[in-house]
């Protein structure tokens, strides 16, 4: 993920509260409403409820209804004494009191919403396509007139707009301010470290990522911003103990164990960055890219047989990545699989006729097979290609 990926991912999880360790089912829900699959993630939020009921399940439920298009269940929901003190309950009512037209409820639970603390900003429920048949209305435009959010906030929200746009360098423009607001409002030295981690200033990112943390270290999202900058600074335990916290303050949010795993495979640790990575293919058992960092990580614990068969998987759905053959054609190799690994390089090369890697991999699988001519002729293009790892193998077994 690029390093803009990164920072946008940070900005839009935003912040969601669950007291307890989150259920199987509650999770698979989680995970349908993310895939927009709305009917199977009411069926597990049910399935979670029915074990225990709690006000984060009733309204992810609720959510899920008014996304599929069931307002009058989902209002029922939302309107349970249980799910009322979850700080998200006044913006979903607003939004299906606003599809019914009911212009009065709307505003009266938005105004609700707008009151309590980790609201979303201002121009991104002014934007809402929900709330779009409402917005020339008296009492919209009356709901407006207060001043629903700090200085601070309205700084906040204006970095994280040009962030959004990938315009970092009007973001940086506004470093000044951030700065005298930083001392004292996490946020602002949130915004702050991602900026600086766009322009590679990983040593200053985490300075104001520790104060962001000195001053609400309940956050997760700055645990896991200090994760990546460390990572960059090539400090990957301090990174994997930013994400255990991470994990910690979030349970239910799913990128944090796929984050977690890379770090994890890059300390060495194969074995738990495979227990992460499985746990996220649990409930996303299409992501590719997941799937080819589960075989990374297997590869790398020296649990081939399962590398394989992710890369079996991976190509049994896409033929089109070199690298998929590639790194499955590295296994048969070193698996002794010498006539695979030649076809699976081969076919790597065809896609990507100028990987010199590959044609020195692809040399030592002809090697193997006692095929030192064709073995040498591979290995003289990984030298063209730029390999010089493949100048021992030429040196030793070719004429010059």
């Amino acid at each position: 993920m690029s390093k803009a990926g990164i920072i946008l991912l940070f900005f839009a999880a935003g912040i969601c509260l669950y007291a307890q360790k989150p259920d199987d089912h509650y999770l698979r829900g989680l995970a349908e409403l993310q895939r927009k699959n709305y009917p199977e993630a009411v069926v597990n939020f049910d399935r979670s409820l029915a074990a225990n009921v709690t006000g984060s399940v009733l309204l992810q439920k609720g959510k899920a209804l008014y996304l599929s298009g069931n307002l009058q269940e989902a209002l029922k929901i939302l309107q349970l004494p249980e799910v009322r003190s979850e700080p998200e309950t006044g913006l979903w009512l607003a939004k299906i009191y606003a599809a019914y037209q009911d212009t009065g409820n709307a505003v009266f639970y938005l105004q609700q919403y707008l009151s309590s603390d980790n609201k979303i900003d201002e121009r991104t429920i002014k934007t809402d396509p929900a709330f779009d048949i409402i917005q020339y209305s008296d009492l919209w435009h009356q709901l407006w007139q207060n001043e629903w959010y700090t200085e601070d906030e309205k700084l906040i929200s204006e970095v994280q707009r040009y962030i959004d746009k990938n315009d970092f360098d009007a973001a940086m423009a506004l470093q000044d301010q951030l700065e005298i607001k930083a001392s004292t409002n996490p946020d602002a030295s949130f915004v702050l470290a991602g900026i600086y981690i766009e322009h590679g200033d990983y040593n200053r990112a985490v300075y104001y990522l520790n104060k962001a943390i000195d001053n609400n270290p309940g956050d997760y999202r700055y645990y896991l911003m200090r994760a990546e900058a460390n990572a960059e600074r090539q400090r990957l335990e301090q990174s994997v103990v930013d994400m255990n916290k991470a994990v910690e303050l979030r349970p239910d949010f799913f990128e944090l164990y796929k984050q977690r795993a890379l770090f994890l495979s890059q300390t060495g640790d194969h074995l738990k960055a495979a227990k992460d990575i499985d746990f996220y293919l649990r409930y996303f058992p299409d992501k590719p890219e997941a799937k080819e960092l589960a075989a990374r990580i297997y590869a790398a614990g020296d649990d081939r047989l399962e590398a394989l068969r992710y890369y079996n998987d991976l190509l049994a759905n896409d033929k089109s990545k070199p690298l998929y053959f590639k790194e499955r054609g590295r296994i048969y190799l070193e698996t002794k699989t010498y006539k695979q690994a030649e076809k699976d390089l081969s076919m790597a090369l065809d896609l990507d006729p100028v990987d010199g890697e590959t044609y020195l991999l692809k040399g030592l699988a002809r090697f193997y097979m006692e095929d030192r001519e064709g073995a040498c002729s591979d290995w003289k293009k990984a030298k063209h290609y730029g390999n010089t790892r493949v100048l021992e193998y030429i040196l030793k077994y070719c004429r010059q």
